[in-house]
């Protein structure tokens, strides 16, 4: 339901009330000395301090607060903090002037409304004594095939029979808004039939439904004669003598009866791409249905597969079928999507998986490398994988990258050290030893050249 109770404190409800102005005596006459008097009948603060007895005296300049600007009396009547006497609102008065100043208060009762329909339900208070309006429409449509027609207001008010009340309450009330439900009765069948039974019937009545015995059929048999009542709804209703063109049954639920009539049937077979064969056939004849085991919606992407017919028994994306009623083929596929891996050093796992799967993706863990440097698997980008397999949720396209790290194999690597570092030695000592042998030569060589000079 969509639309409340309106019409609470109607601000165009002329009532000629004004709030009740509520004191514990008649106001008492300004004192010409200077005093100030307050009353109320709630607690005030008066410059910081709370009292609950009065009148109570003030001075010029005083502040004087309500505590709490709502009084229950009773769980159902209560006052509320209006207006000071001096015509100011405020929750905190400021005492300008001389003068005796009171606290009015407004008496509320509890106003409430039931009804069948939640939508109309309320709890509200309004001023005592204030006229207000109460509203509800002449009908309202709940759950489909179902509406609620007014009835009355119980409880009370100037104008029970109508959707529109008013009402002045003295004290605290509870009204019902009383309402007939109806139900709907959708009756179905072949053009150019009469069906007697549609419309909205009261809960609990005997609706009589019939139909014409015999009948030519444009949108589903033609010359046909009558078969049965079939409901089409799902409210599980019993039909009397649903073999029978006119029969009766109980207005307990909304229901849409179908008058089904035999001897051809249409037959529909759909796909993702939509209705692909359409034709009337007739009963006992066979046709063949046969649609794409594969539809491609990205190439090499994501495409449609083959899963299984809704409508009948058929397994295979081509089949035969004899027809015995009217038939509605839907092939159901399933979206499948590509998974490559990216991996230098190949992979398993690759191909085609139905979404909502999981990709099983394997690659070497060690592929080797040259002497000294290893390659070893490092991880795969985006996913949380311990090692070189990964089960990965199949959602969209994939492409899986696996990444390689680089380590020196420190074993060989102090081999290789060992090696170039001791034949550096070998040929350092075989230098020094070289020079030794040639010395005494480069000595003569000189001896000889010196000579020659003189």
């Amino acid at each position: 339901f969509s639309v409340p109770v309106v019409g609470f404190n109607d601000p165009g409800t002329e009532s000629g009330l004004r709030p009740e102005e509520v004191q514990l005596e008649s106001a008492v006459r300004p004192v010409y000395d200077g005093t100030i008097q307050i009353n109320s009948t709630i607690p005030l603060r008066i410059d910081g301090v709370d009292t609950n007895r009065f009148p109570a005296q003030a001075g010029l300049g005083s502040v004087v607060c309500i505590i709490d600007t709502i009084r229950y009396m009773t769980e159902s009547e209560r006052q509320v903090f209006d207006h000071w006497s001096d015509g100011s609102t405020g929750r905190c008065l400021n005492v300008a002037a001389p003068g005796v100043y009171s606290a009015v208060m407004s008496t509320e009762v509890l106003l409430q409304v039931r009804s069948e329909a939640k939508a109309y339900r309320s709890s509200e208070w309004v001023i005592r004594g204030t006229p207000t309006r109460l509203e509800v429409p002449q009908s309202i449509e709940g759950e489909p095939g179902v509406r609620y027609v007014f009835q009355e207001w119980r409880g009370g008010g100037e104008t029970p029979f109508s959707p529109v009340n008013i009402i002045a309450p003295t004290r605290a009330m509870n009204l019902e808004a009383l309402w007939k439900k109806e139900f709907y009765f959708e009756l179905k069948g072949p053009e150019n039939i009469d069906l007697m039974g549609t419309g909205w019937h009261p809960a609990g009545q005997r609706v009589v439904i019939q139909a014409t015995l015999e009948v030519l059929s444009s949108d589903g048999l033609t010359r046909s004669r009558f078969e049965r009542w079939e409901n089409v709804n799902g409210h599980g209703v019993v039909i009397p003598s649903p073999g029978s063109a006119a029969t009766n049954l109980i207005a307990d639920a909304p229901h849409i009866i179908e008058a089904r009539y035999r001897n051809e049937y249409l037959v529909t077979a759909m796909n993702p791409n939509g209705t692909f064969k359409k034709q009337w056939v007739q009963d006992g004849d066979e046709i063949v249905l046969e649609t794409p085991p594969f539809m491609d919606i990205v190439k090499g992407q994501e495409r449609l597969a083959f899963k299984k017919w809704e409508g009948d028994e058929m397994d295979s994306h081509k089949g035969f079928l004899v027809v015995d009623r009217p038939l509605q083929m839907n092939a159901i596929y399933d979206t499948q999507y590509m998974v490559k891996v990216s991996s230098p050093y190949g992979a398993s796992g690759e191909g085609w998986y139905t979404e909502g799967e999981l990709a099983e993706i394997s690659v070497p863990g060690q592929p080797g490398g040259i002497v000294f440097l290893k390659k070893y698997f490092d991880s795969f980008p985006g996913y949380d994988a311990d090692g070189p397999k990964l089960s990965a949720p199949v959602d969209g396209p994939l492409i899986i990258t696996a990444d390689y790290k680089t380590q020196i194999d420190i074993m060989i690597l102090t081999v290789i050290v060992v090696g170039i570092t001791g034949a550096l030695l070998v040929y350092l000592v075989s230098q020094m030893v070289l020079k030794r042998r040639e010395a005494p030569q480069r000595a003569t060589r000189r001896r000889r050249m010196r000579r020659r000079v003189a």
